[in-house]
């Protein structure tokens, strides 16, 4: 039986990708980026783009994200989903270290694949300022 939180992510990043890639880039290829949200997703034919290049991998960091970027461009794909920051979250990792990875990440691949479009699904860190607790919140 699949795993019905990661088959809701899947369908979740499957929407995602139906609605914002316009259809006549279909024959493009297009290239997941990023950690287990997005690895096994081409295990779903049915919601998958043509061509698809799948460099997700499994409990990565962000900077697993920023140091595959310059590959994801080489391939002058029409689109690029990049998921990102849950493994952040329990590797303790702050905010900052997010942002710089998305912010290298999104830099190396403007620089190699300007035309490309670039979609970004990021969990970011709570700031415990305003969270104290995972039931009280300050404004």
């Amino acid at each position: 039986m699949r795993n019905p939180i990661r088959f809701f992510a899947f369908c979740r990043l499957a929407v995602l990708l139906i609605v914002l890639t316009p259809q006549a880039s279909w024959g493009e290829p297009v290239v997941f980026l990023g950690d287990s949200m997005l690895y096994g997703f081409d295990n779903y034919p049915d919601l998958r783009p043509k061509e698809l290049v799948n460099l997700g991998a499994s409990s990565t960091l962000s900077s697993y994200v920023a140091s595959r970027a310059g590959e994801a461009a080489s391939l002058k794909p029409g689109s690029i989903f990049i998921a990102t920051g849950i493994n952040d979250i329990s590797s303790n990792k702050d905010q900052a270290f997010l942002a710089a990875n998305i912010d290298s990440a999104l830099g190396t691949i403007e620089a190699g694949s300007s035309a490309t479009r670039i979609y970004v699904h990021a969990t970011l860190p709570v700031n415990f300022a305003y969270f104290p607790s995972p039931s009280r919140r300050t404004t």
